[in-house]
């Protein structure tokens, strides 16, 4: 839901902000398209978002924030409001300003209809009101070989999704019957509808998947694939590799 801008202009006039609105919803992408992306979204009394714990940078005084991490076996199933917080301007409008937990692209997906997208393990940030999320279990067989998890995030509704990556974001929009192979530990988002198969990797390609054997995901098109530059994996063993060894270990 829109709301006016409460507090001017709250970045230095080095920050470049590309501001957009879908709906109702306003919203402003810090840094767009870069490894310190943030987004700023205006709320309106009555109008929440929720988004998962720890990507809240700051907010404006008007904006109560409620909700915890409940982890449960029931809580792997169904809605997602007993794993995001709430957001909410009180009384007046307000603001908030949220990050992904690493560096890296911010995306805002604009979701309208009967348009259905599902989100990588890891990399749902935020969506505002009129968004319903769901966990749902994929394949079996998919899930197994796939470095994005036993569970992906299906949401639909209109409103915003807002998507965060590892390294820059690249959006492709396949034609019927394009073909795009990716990595699954480089998937972050896909519409619904897009053929999508698990298969070997090619000679050369490789994943982190927990099986050891390279495996990606090939997208046939119509619909539209976000993918992000960087491996998490990777750069977790890159890291550990550059720690030096315990003493006496």
């Amino acid at each position: 839901m829109a709301a006016s801008n409460p507090t001017g202009n709250l970045f230095d006039e080095a920050v470049e902000v590309q501001a957009a609105e879908h709906l109702g919803t306003r919203y402003e992408l810090i840094n767009p398209r870069s490894l310190t992306t943030m987004v700023r979204v205006f709320l309106d009394p009555g109008h929440p978002i929720r988004a998962v714990p720890g990507c809240m940078v700051a907010h404006s005084e008007s904006v109560n924030i409620q909700g915890k991490l409940k982890k449960s076996f029931k809580t792997m199933f169904g809605p997602d409001e007993a794993r995001h917080q709430t957001m909410t301007a009180i009384e007046k409008p307000g603001w908030v300003l949220l990050a992904p937990g690493f560096y890296g692209d911010l995306r805002a997906v604009t979701l309208s209809g009967d348009m259905e997208v599902y989100i990588s393990d890891g990399s749902f940030l935020a969506c505002t009101d009129g968004v319903t999320t769901t966990s749902v279990r994929q394949d079996v067989k998919k899930s197994m070989f796939s470095g994005s998890g036993l569970f992906v995030k299906k949401a639909k509704g209109n409103g915003v999704v807002f998507v965060g990556g590892v390294g820059s974001i690249m959006e492709w929009n396949l034609n019927k019957d394009q073909v795009l192979t990716v990595d699954n530990d480089h998937v972050v988002l896909w519409s619904k509808g897009i053929g999508y198969e698990l298969t070997k990797a090619s000679a050369g390609l490789r994943s982190t998947a927990l099986s050891g054997e390279g495996m990606v995901s090939k997208f046939t098109g119509p619909g539209r694939v976000w993918c992000h530059a960087r491996n998490a994996a990777e750069i977790a063993k890159w890291v550990y590799s550059t720690v030096p060894p315990a003493v006496g270990a």
